[in-house]
């Protein structure tokens, strides 16, 4: 499987910061709130917010580096309907909760059935993120749930999450009437 080492989100930076690595432990002070008769200074702070903070310490302490985060294009996959419209068929069951199954075929391994139901295009492109090697998003437009299944073959020339990608995006365009492309995605 790919990994993450150079995470085209990472930008700026001393040359440095694309080969060497290091391993960080630190401590983050008690995430539990006030105390109810104290009065807070300034609002309180969520258990993400502390963790953001003492991280933004670690490389600014040891490493005299300083950052900050923007929303930039980066290279990502958009999903929008093709031109002949979706294969999809509504929900059954608009109101279950979005449910995929995936199953692998036993008198053929390589090929792999996904079957969803009630399941929104937001829910089921972002659950796609694992399987592309950048960020997908979803431009479809399409909101209400679906019911649909998606038959993948990932066979023993799909390595990567490259690979991954084509395989669902020609399985996006020929069983779902989906597209996906290339594109700028805005990330943080």
């Amino acid at each position: 499987m790919d990994d993450d080492r150079e995470n085209p989100a990472i930008v700026g930076g001393t040359t440095w910061i694309d080969f060497d690595r290091f391993d960080v432990i630190a401590k983050i002070p008690s995430l539990k709130p006030a105390a109810l008769n104290s009065r807070p200074v300034h609002p309180p702070a969520t258990s993400e917010d502390s963790i953001r903070s003492a991280l933004s310490r670690v490389p600014a302490e040891l490493f005299h580096l300083n950052y900050h985060t923007e929303h930039r294009p980066l290279p990502g996959f958009i999903v929008t309907v093709a031109k002949d419209g979706p294969k999809l068929a509504l929900a059954k069951d608009p109101d279950a909760e979005g449910n995929c199954q995936g199953a692998q075929d036993k008198a053929n391994p390589a090929q792999y059935t996904l079957t969803c139901t009630s399941e929104t295009m937001a829910q089921f492109i972002a659950a796609r993120d694992q399987d592309f090697p950048h960020t997908i998003i979803d431009r479809t437009g399409l909101t209400k749930p679906y019911d649909f299944t998606l038959k993948l073959v990932l066979g023993p020339d799909v390595h990567t999450r490259d690979d991954r990608a084509r395989v669902f995006t020609e399985a996006f365009g020929k069983q779902l009437g989906l597209l996906v492309t290339r594109g700028s995605v805005p990330e943080p």
